[in-house]
């Protein structure tokens, strides 16, 4: 082999591999598609958040509702009165709810309520004159009030001429209408607190964000 051509052979190297394709800076189709996913997840959140915070609520007033249901006290009423007045006040303007008592209370409880039911147990419950009575709110009370209703209406009949009868009769009626039956009351709030928490959701999202904002200053002063 000639020297020259020798020599020259002796220089080549061997072929270099391609270097690796770097991943950065990504193609133009990445950016959009990691721009879409950004949008769509915060449409997602504008949309989401609030339907979470009004089904955050709703749990926590029927554990409430739950609780005042466990405890069968003579403070029943007045604790059911309470959550549900604090519902109100959620969703609705303080200076609507807040000095509602008695049939003002009860009126405003039925004309709020769903239409599809007459909440008459929830109405009764939170009358005032439910409020009156010192025992717990039982089914076996219900019962023995409305026997000695009956005996007394029986008593009076006896001693009584056609027209006495005639009134006993209906303050007997009268008596059996304000009886609450138990598992329809709690059926009723349960049906008032769903159907205040659906209609009133802007109030109530408006009057969450306030709160929040209140809270943040408090948090800045501090």
């Amino acid at each position: 082999m000639n020297p020259t051509i020798a020599d020259e052979l002796a220089k080549l190297k061997d072929a270099h591999e391609l270097a690796t394709i770097s991943w950065w800076p990504p193609a133009i189709g990445w950016w959009l598609l990691v721009g879409g996913l950004l949008l769509l997840t915060i449409v997602l959140v504008v949309k989401l958040y609030p339907r979470w915070q009004l089904r955050r609520y709703r749990r926590f007033f029927l554990q409430q509702l739950k609780r005042v249901q466990a405890k069968n006290d003579a403070q029943q009423m007045q604790r059911l009165n309470l959550l549900i007045k604090k519902m109100a006040l959620l969703a609705f303007p303080r200076e609507q709810v807040a000095g509602l008592t008695g049939v003002a209370w009860t009126t405003f409880l039925r004309e709020q309520g769903p239409k599809n039911r007459t909440l008459i147990a929830l109405q009764t419950a939170l009358g005032e004159r439910q409020f009156q009575t010192s025992k717990p709110l039982t089914p076996d009370t219900d019962a023995s009030a409305d026997t000695s209703a009956t005996d007394t209406s029986a008593t009076d009949t006896s001693a009584t001429d056609t027209s006495a009868t005639g009134t006993s009769a209906t303050n007997t009626a009268a008596a059996n209408t304000s009886t609450i039956y138990l598992p329809e009351l709690w059926r009723d709030a349960e049906a008032w607190l769903d159907h205040v928490l659906s209609t009133q959701r802007p109030f109530i999202l408006q009057f969450h964000q306030h709160h929040q904002q209140k809270q943040n200053r408090r948090k800045l002063t501090c």
